[in-house]
């Protein structure tokens, strides 16, 4: 059992690319079960209302869903666009939708009616996520208007005097289009590009050992507008953390090395391994892969109930939960939030659990328990 002699406190978040918290309410199981399943299928009819999806724009919405469960507002553009491209996203212009209604049906079509408000330009790719709770529906569509995808992916790292092949396909009619590089410190530099509708091929410099922002700007309805962006460098596009790039013989270990990292940077001790803590997180994390749902709660309750189920005795806990395609990025968002960061840094805290899962698209989910 928990301790009851001092009041517990919860120190929650979780993350798809940067930072969110939220705290949902514990629910009975059989409600979650069946909220669970209706919550996928509101998500996978969401998306099929678009002409494609994309699991990068699918765990931002499951972030923003978390923020406004939380009370917090919608994130403009800029900040989503800077979410995805912490994923290592093209995407640029997304926006993000939400509902929420007595059923899942209302929900839809309140969401529906909104994408109607704003025709599609371009190849409309969408990402959803949905939750049940407090008796409501609720849901958010994160949506971009694609013009254009690339050919072949980027290398993301690299060195200086190194070029790079930029290949691009338009998916609308364009009749001008530029290649624009900026990053390092240094003035933006127009790089000489070869359209030939519906391709595009530009040779990139890499300018600098520093990130740097390829764009590609195209002539629409009303004007210039950016169609694509890509983060390179030797950094990527969010600010490296402390210890990204330490290892271990299994994910685990070299998450934990990360996390010792960041706190051996402000001359904190490192955190006790506790087997009771790992169990609880890998509990977890096996439960948010399987239902592709990245909460705090998904069925087994809070952490509260979780750790008391599982003998854990402790005065204060705290959780960090991430979804990212590698386990340097899902180190990476946590320490980029405050309120994950906080976690990482806790002076309180004497043990941590970790858990790592590997979903089938090879993206990873991550728990952290942390106890004293």
């Amino acid at each position: 059992m928990l301790r009851g002699r001092a009041p517990l406190r919860f120190y929650l978040g979780l993350s798809a690319a940067l930072a969110a918290t939220t705290t949902l309410p514990a629910r009975s199981g059989a409600d979650v079960a069946g909220s669970n399943s209706q919550a996928q299928g509101l998500v996978t009819s969401l998306e099929g209302q678009c002409a494609a999806t994309d699991p990068r724009l699918r765990r931002v919405a499951e972030q923003v869903l978390a923020e406004r469960l939380s009370g917090r507002a919608l994130p403009g553009a800029a900040e989503l666009e800077a979410r995805l491209r912490a994923q290592g996203s093209t995407l640029v212009w997304p926006a993000a939708r939400y509902a929420h209604a007595k059923s899942g049906g209302e929900v839809l079509a309140a969401l529906e009616a909104s994408r109607q408000q704003t025709p599609a330009e371009g190849e409309e790719t969408c990402g959803a996520a949905a939750a049940f709770s407090g008796g409501r529906a609720h849901a958010v569509l994160v949506r971009a208007d694609v013009w254009a995808r690339l050919e072949e992916e980027l290398p993301r790292g690299g060195w200086p005097g190194q070029w790079l092949t930029l290949r691009v396909r338009f998916l609308v009619p364009v009749s001008h289009a530029r290649v624009v590089v900026a990053g390092g410190g240094e003035a933006p530099l127009d790089v000489p590009a070869s359209l030939r509708p519906p391709h595009l091929e530009a040779q990139i410099p890499r300018r600098s050992t520093g990130s740097f922002t390829v764009q590609v700007l195209a002539d629409g309805p009303r004007g210039p507008r950016p169609v694509l962006a890509a983060e390179l460098g030797l950094t990527p596009a969010a600010a490296r953390a402390p210890g990204e790039d330490r290892t271990g013989s299994t994910p685990e270990e070299a998450l934990r090395a990360m996390l010792h990292a960041v706190r051996e940077t402000h001359d904190l001790p490192p955190l006790r391994s506790d087997a009771e803590l790992d169990a609880v997180a890998r509990a977890h994390t096996r439960a948010m892969r399987t239902q592709g749902l990245l909460a705090h709660d998904t069925g087994a309750g809070s952490l509260e109930r979780r750790a008391r189920a599982a003998g854990v005795l402790a005065q204060e806990l705290g959780e960090n939960v991430a979804h990212a395609d590698a386990l340097f990025l899902a180190h990476r968002v946590l320490y980029a939030s405050p309120a994950h960061r906080s976690n990482l840094l806790g002076a309180r805290w004497e043990r941590v659990g970790v858990a790592v899962e590997r979903d089938d698209d090879g993206s990873l989910w991550v728990t952290q328990v942390f106890a004293r």
